[in-house]
């Protein structure tokens, strides 16, 4: 899988990302800013299990959401044959995760949409957009 290079739009404090140049490998986004100086960096302040970092966000990876990680963070329903988190639904085919939200319009239409996941931060937001109180797993 290539890795996606990280724009501050692409992410939101409490984000799990990781970055080769801390000692953790794994951390979570605490504030995302721009520099001051003469030619402005983007930056973030990072967590990583009690420890602080101030990278730049070029430094910064997506996690991978791996089936590992899949069944951490959701239930699986053999009667369904799929994995599950609330009103969201997983399937996987090979290393591809699908997600699938289903929902109803204010106007009372029943809808499901499909979505590729392909990283931890990807799923994070869609909780959050969900409004569903789960925090992600990643050990």
């Amino acid at each position: 899988m290539e890795q996606k290079r990280l724009t501050a739009t692409d992410l939101m404090v409490g984000d799990w990302i990781q970055c080769p140049t801390i000692q953790e490998k794994y951390a979570k986004i605490t504030e995302i800013y721009l520099t001051l100086d003469a030619e402005p960096k983007r930056m973030v302040s990072l967590n990583s299990y009690g420890l602080r970092y101030c990278v730049p966000i070029d430094e910064i990876e997506p996690i991978p959401f791996t089936k590992d990680l899949l069944k951490k963070n959701a239930v699986y329903s053999e009667k369904e044959d799929n994995y599950s988190i609330d009103i969201l639904t997983f399937e996987t085919d090979g290393d591809e995760i699908e997600m699938g939200i289903t929902y109803i319009s204010l106007h009372g239409d029943l809808f499901y949409s499909i979505i590729d996941i392909k990283y931890v931060h990807e799923l994070q937001h869609a909780l959050k957009v969900c409004h569903i109180n789960k925090e992600v797993t990643i050990r």
